[in-house]
């Protein structure tokens, strides 16, 4: 076997079996504790891709998640690496006030957040003269904060190529990816779906997906604090996972 297909085989190994299980504290009101992990989404696509991206690499049994709503101070639809990723951190932070606001911001837990842009592809990948439609990518930004020190992570998805006629609904008419794609393909809110990875990879990939794969990169250093930090462990005692918000879902894709 190459080296290469032992390096990955290896990680592969470690991300899917239990790797840390915080201490838990009782609290005879509310059962059983757990280390609360909030996803800042109301898309059931995002949640689920955080949710699996955690039960893959840590004890499941120790982990709840809670869905919270919050803005990411970016357009619609975020253009560029720059303002995807402040799209994804501004959630992280919008979502941690309005925990506080509320007397609910925990002294452990996860805050996590994931936002899906588009940019021009780099130049350097560019072999001829292309109209801007044909230059545009897809790609995701992820942020996640560790409550008990407030260090965060950060992973970029993988990208691909957009479809032309997608990127010329994005770039002529001011579209969502999502909105765009249901355009295209006569589906009806595809970015709460398999996405346009899902249509375009004939389900080879989803959103889900997509996104879980990225969430694990993020999640990296809190598995392995030994080697990033201390500040990264997720090993001291925490409150229950009491912590659900209402909220009305928003009509944007990407949230």
């Amino acid at each position: 076997m190459k080296p290469q297909s032992q390096a990955l085989r290896s990680l592969s190994s470690r991300c899917n079996r239990p790797r840390i299980r915080p201490m838990a504290v009782s609290n005879s009101s509310l059962g059983s504790a757990q280390f609360p992990v909030f996803v800042v989404s109301k898309n059931k696509v995002k949640i689920g891709a955080f949710e699996s991206a955690v039960k893959r690499c840590l004890d499941a049994s120790s982990f709840c998640f809670v869905p919270v709503p919050a803005d990411s101070g970016v357009p619609a639809q975020p253009f560029g690496d720059a303002q995807t990723y402040a799209g994804a951190r501004n959630r992280v932070e919008n979502a941690k006030a309005l925990l506080k606001s509320t007397d609910r911001l925990p002294r452990e837990g996860l805050i996590a957040a994931v936002e899906g842009g588009v940019g021009w592809i780099p130049d350097f990948t560019i072999q001829d003269s292309q109209p801007p439609e044909k230059r545009v990518e897809v790609f995701a930004w992820v942020v996640i904060e560790n409550l008990r020190t407030g260090v965060q992570t950060c992973s970029r998805s993988a990208c691909f190529l957009l479809a032309p006629d997608l990127g010329r609904l994005i770039l002529e008419e001011g579209m969502e990816l999502g909105d765009a794609d249901d355009k295209v393909s006569g589906r009806t809110k595809s970015g709460q779906g398999t996405g346009t990875i899902g249509r375009l990879s004939g389900g080879a990939l989803t959103r889900k997906s997509y996104y879980e794969e990225a969430a694990i990169c993020a999640l990296l250093p809190f598995l392995n604090p030994e080697h990033y930090g201390e500040q990264y462990g997720l090993r001291q005692p925490f409150n229950s996972c009491d912590h659900t918000l209402g909220s009305k879902t928003s009509e944007h894709q990407n949230v």
